[in-house]
């Protein structure tokens, strides 16, 4: 393979001769260098100054996929890529005609084509030599494909944390030995007033002008944290210092150093993170005063942390309670507790001030010395500029003599209300014209009367019936007949239905009451509710049913549940998708809660159902029961209705059910009374569909079908799982590439009509359902892109977070399904989507074991213009190397990575930001504090690997 990038140097034939004669061992020349080539780990090719291979030893089958034999007597431009064999043949045309070699011919990199069609890069070393009279080239070959792959992880692992250094909300600075500043990010630069090329080389105490200590002393060297780790070798934490740059303000910085040893163990360099504090300092001194002003309060008052503990008191908290300061601090309100209040009250106070309101009422307490006292409490949070909780205030007002006051005058007043009140029987007071002057609590409650209305109210208001169900007219109830006869009427049983829908059973009394002319004045009528006694002996009856109809039905339940434990074993147990849905079948026929069971798979392409597993039928029946569904499903039948609406669907009492579709039909023929259908889903993706048969007349109630709801749930999670398992331990992967012209589809239609690039970027679920999209846009402004997937319905948000030109970066969110969540749902996990012209280019990786054919079924029926292009088999890369080239992301969790690479992606650690924390934060379905927090803590743990190593941290 010469050419312009060959290059080397010649040999004589006879070099060999010289080796084989120094060697001490009794060689054959020809037999020992034929064996030396056959059994090298490197491939072998030897070609005639017209590109025609003459040699080629065992190992080049293994890197090229050809023979030795399919090699020889061919040229070797059937293993150059098209674009590049003029180029090798005017290359081995010149060094034939002027011996003039333009590169170094040992370990040249090119790519070879693959017996298969695909391209490897190779390492190849080339000498030219002679033999028998003809001039020759021989190539040692070497497969760097894996060594490639490595080096593009790495320097993208390198690029990321570079990335991330630089645009990080923490100044980084790396100090050497000498004292100087040898790397500075731009927020360091920011926080000394200079660029970060202006700091390096600046010592660090030359720097930090006017440096004073947290008190606002003048800091001394010696105490300066950078030399304080270059003195003890230990790491300084969170030190607070203040500075003052030339042209600024006081500047107060929280640092944190480490050291970076050398190989000998010595200090080779100092990691510093520079955070500035100005603020929280301002706060503290803002807090300082605030607590002047409260020490001379006139009401007792408290500050907690966000945990309760009593930060500070003044000195009417100590007159009021009795509790000294240095009693109270580190405490909390708990030592005032009087066991006064119940769980419920303080759970209450406690909700309210940790969502930000403003808590007020009155609180018994006791002091120090166990006396009681009452205080009108208003206990309000403390929040930070970013709306964050930092510590609660309470205020206490004495009301303790206005309560003792207030309830001396209560008793008085209420005594005789009181004895009404608590009467067990309803009381009323029907005057001579028939309307109510009073009524008790009591009796209010048994008639369902408002207090505000009882004027409005008369006892015939409220139908009335008597003990055989019949009516009572208004003249014979007992308050009407104690008024017209003025004789007393004892214990007359009547129900009364009430406004709510309620009927009471009562014991009624009523006796006249004259006034001293003996002039019937008043009739008091009292109501005794007798519901519980009435209604017993009407219940029980029907709770002797009752308790029948539950014992069926538990028998029933244990069944089911007995029949779906074994099939959670199972599930747990099964390795591949044909294992899960056999043990399911085979758990569930065999049980005695249904009598057969099968699972068929939904086929897109024909609205069929392909069955897949089965137990409890032979295929006869089998085939004849899916022939039935499949006939059955364009009838409306269950098993379509379950796959469409995603919910269990039964029909019971086949015998006597006249809209039993044909598949159920086929099942009361062969002796069953119910069927039902459970579609197997998981994240909306439907998997399949379950079918069973019982002969119980009234199987599949509401409680059974929601217990096989949850079933075909955990199995659809089941099938999910095992795909994901499959492709997580494979040794190879399958490559699937897809074509896309749909319109309908919003980057295909915004790429045809703006004649633009677009390419995926990153794709994360965000809240209700939706997904974010991070794409770069090439060959169009952005916000044209963005105003054009707007015009969508399902295109919630799209915006710009770079634009330069005709190039930059957007950020979509959409809940409209798309050919990339199609494959995500199917288990493909995209690699590459590259959107053109109208066109969009979509490469994706699943594992070696999957159906691809149901995929593409699937993802047609949605996106009938998307078409399959090719399947092709690659080699996942080894364990250690994904290892090695991940080592930085290591201490992170999930979430945080997620945060970070979403953050990374939508510009938030640009500068100038391209999105805000709040913004990403809405994104993402998550609050801000939250969001911060994830930065913080990722940033840190990253900075933490980076002070761990210093080949790292110094890039």
């Amino acid at each position: 393979m010469t050419g312009d990038n060959d290059g080397g140097t010649s040999s004589s034939a006879h070099g060999n001769e010289d080796v084989v004669s120094r060697s001490p061992l009794d060689l054959d020349d020809a037999t020992f260098f034929q064996t030396l080539a056959a059994n090298t780990s490197e491939g072998l090719l030897t070609l005639d100054t017209e590109s025609t291979i003459v040699y080629a030893n065992p190992a080049v089958e293994r890197i090229l996929g050809y023979s030795p034999e399919e090699l020889v007597g061919t040229s070797k431009m059937d293993l150059i890529p098209e674009r590049l064999r003029s180029a090798h043949a005017e290359g081995l045309r010149r060094y034939l005609e002027t011996g003039e070699k333009h590169f170094d011919w040992d370990g040249v990199e090119l790519p070879a084509l693959h017996k298969d069609g695909h391209e490897v890069p190779i390492s190849i070393s080339l000498r030219e030599h002679e033999y028998d009279g003809q001039r020759l080239f021989t190539g040692i070959i070497r497969d760097i494909t894996d060594q490639k792959a490595y080096e593009e992880k790495l320097q993208y692992e390198r690029d990321t944390v570079q990335q991330l250094l630089e645009t990080s909300p923490i100044g980084i600075t790396v100090i050497d030995s000498k004292g100087e500043i040898v790397r500075a990010n731009t927020y360091a630069g920011v926080l000394y007033d200079r660029s970060p090329d202006e700091l390096r080389g600046e010592s660090y105490e030359s720097i930090d002008q006017k440096v004073v200590s947290v008190a606002e002393e003048p800091l001394s060297p010696e105490d300066h944290p950078i030399t304080r780790v270059f003195v003890t070798g230990e790491p300084v934490y969170d030190t607070v210092i203040g500075i003052k740059p030339t042209a600024g303000k006081r500047t107060w910085l929280s640092v944190s150093a480490a050291p970076i040893r050398g190989p000998d163990g010595s200090i080779d360099r100092v990691i510093t993170a520079l955070e500035d504090v100005t603020e929280r300092k301002q706060r503290e001194q803002r807090l300082r005063a605030f607590r002047e002003a409260l020490d001379h309060a006139g009401h007792s008052i408290y500050l907690t942390d966000t945990d309760g503990t009593i930060e500070y008191v003044n000195a009417a908290f100590e007159e009021q309670t009795g509790y000294a300061v240095e009693e109270a601090l580190g405490e909390t309100p708990q030592i005032l507790n009087s066991g006064e209040h119940d769980n419920p009250f303080y759970a209450d106070l406690w909700e309210t001030i940790l969502s930000g309101e403003t808590w007020t009422g009155e609180v018994i307490n006791q002091r120090k010395s166990g006396e009681t006292y009452t205080v009108n409490q208003t206990v309000a949070p403390i929040t930070t500029a970013d709306g964050d909780i930092e510590r609660f205030i309470a205020v206490n007002v004495d009301v303790t003599e206005q309560k003792e006051r207030e309830r001396t005058i209560t008793r008085q007043r209420n005594t005789l209300q009181q004895l009404l009140e608590t009467s067990p029987s309803g009381i009323m007071v029907v005057d001579a014209d028939g309307e109510i002057t009073r009524i008790n609590g009591r009796g209010r409650e048994i008639l369902d009367i408002h207090e505000e209305r009882i004027d409005e109210y008369t006892p015939e208001d409220r139908p009335t019936y008597d003990e055989e169900g019949q009516p009572v007219p208004a003249d014979e109830h007992p308050f009407a007949v104690a008024l017209e006869t003025g004789t007393v009427v004892e214990d007359r049983i009547l129900k009364v239905e009430r406004p709510d829908g309620e009927s009471r059973w009562l014991s009624v009394s009523a006796a006249p009451v004259f006034d001293e002319d003996g002039t019937l004045d008043r009739v008091i009528t009292t109501a005794e509710d007798i519901t519980a006694l009435e209604e017993s002996k009407r219940t029980l009856a029907q709770q002797r049913d009752t308790l029948e109809h539950q014992r069926n039905t538990l028998e029933r339940l244990h069944k089911i549940i007995t029949s779906l434990n074994s099939i959670h074993h199972a599930i747990v147990r099964a390795s591949t998708r044909d294992e899960l849905e056999q043990q399911v079948c085979d758990s569930l026929g065999s049980s005695e809660a249904y009598a057969e069971a099968w699972i068929g798979e939904y086929v897109v392409a024909d609205e069929t159902v392909r069955p897949s597993a089965w137990a409890g039928l032979t295929e006869e029946t089998l085939s004849d029961e899916v022939a039935a569904v499949n006939e059955a499903d364009s009838r409306d039948g269950i098993t379509k209705k379950a796959l469409q609406s995603g919910d269990v669907q039964a029909v019971q009492n086949l015998s006597n059910n006249s809209m039993a579709t044909m598949a159920s039909g086929y099942a009361h023929r062969r002796g069953y009374n119910a069927a039902a259908a459970v579609p197997l889903t998981y994240r909306g993706t439907v998997y399949g569909v379950l079918r069973l048969h019982s002969d119980r007349a009234f199987a599949f109630d509401e409680n059974e079908r929601h217990l096989l709801g949850e079933l075909g749930e955990r199995i659809g999670h089941a099938i999910y799982a095992t795909k994901n398992r499959q492709l997580l331990h494979a040794e190879t992967r399958v490559e699937l590439e897809f074509r896309c012209t749909d319109s309908d589809v919003p980057v295909i239609d915004v790429t045809e009509h703006l004649d633009c690039r677009l390419s995926l970027k990153k794709t994360t679920p965000a809240s209700e359902g939706a997904f974010v999209y991070y794409i770069d846009v090439e060959g169009a402004p952005p916000e044209h892109v963005c105003d054009r997937l707007e015009t969508f319905s399902g295109v919630d948000l799209a915006r710009p977070l770079q634009a330069t030109g005709d190039t930059g970066r957007i950020e979509c969110r959409a809940t409209s399904s798309s050919p990339v969540l199609t494959l995500i749902k199917e288990g493909v996990t995209p690699n590459s989507v590259v959107v053109e012209d109208g066109i969009g280019r979509i490469i994706g990786e699943t594992a070696p074991e999957t159906n691809i054919r149901p995929i593409i079924e699937r993802l047609q029926a949605t996106f009938p213009e998307t078409e399959f292009v090719s399947k092709r088999t690659v080699t996942q890369s080894t364990a250690a190397e994904n290892a090695d080239s991940e080592t930085v992301f290591e201490s992170l969790t999930d979430r945080q990575q997620e945060v970070l690479e979403v953050a990374y992606h939508a510009g938030y650690f640009d500068s100038p930001r391209r999105a805000s924390g709040e913004e990403i934060a809405e994104t993402l379905g998550i609050s801000s504090a939250t969001f911060y927090q994830h930065v913080r803590k990722g940033s840190r743990k990253l900075l933490d690997e980076l002070a761990a190593d210093g080949s790292s941290a110094t890039g």
